[in-house]
């Protein structure tokens, strides 16, 4: 399941959110770089939600018309799908999701990447100094 390239496609397509259970996987992919992921995340702490909340219900049922209304159901569906509004998705990053990342980080069995993360992000996290401070000592 997990080839290097299934790692880097998963990262790139399916990890963009910053929900939880996506920022516990990141740190843990093996043959992807998980770890510039974890880093570009670090770098824009603290960032507030920029998508809305779409929590209508747009994905409900509707009876669009008797059958037979329609010439061509492919392109009836695909236009609908088109007028939808985009998902909303989590973006922030405050600090429970930094608090998620380094305690994700920290079990990925690879102290050499912690501390190249770590490292630069020290001086604006308080929470990646206080990891580097016991990592050291």
């Amino acid at each position: 399941l997990w080839h290097p390239t299934t790692q880097t496609e998963f990262l790139q397509k399916a990890l963009w959110s910053t929900e939880p259970e996506e920022l516990t996987l990141i740190p843990r992919l093996e043959f992807a770089d998980g770890v510039s992921r974890v880093s570009e995340l670090l770098s824009i702490y603290p960032k507030e939600q920029t998508t809305k909340d779409n929590s209508s219900d747009v994905w409900g049922w509707e009876v669009i018309q008797a059958a037979g209304a329609f010439s061509d159901i492919g392109h009836e569906v695909e236009r609908r799908f088109a007028e939808l509004p985009e998902p909303s998705f989590c973006d922030k990053v405050d600090d429970p999701e930094v608090e998620t990342l380094l305690s994700a980080l920290g079990r990925s069995d690879n102290a050499a990447s912690a501390m190249k993360v770590l490292g630069p992000h020290a001086g604006k996290v308080k929470q990646a100094k206080e990891a580097v401070t016991k990592m050291i000592s």
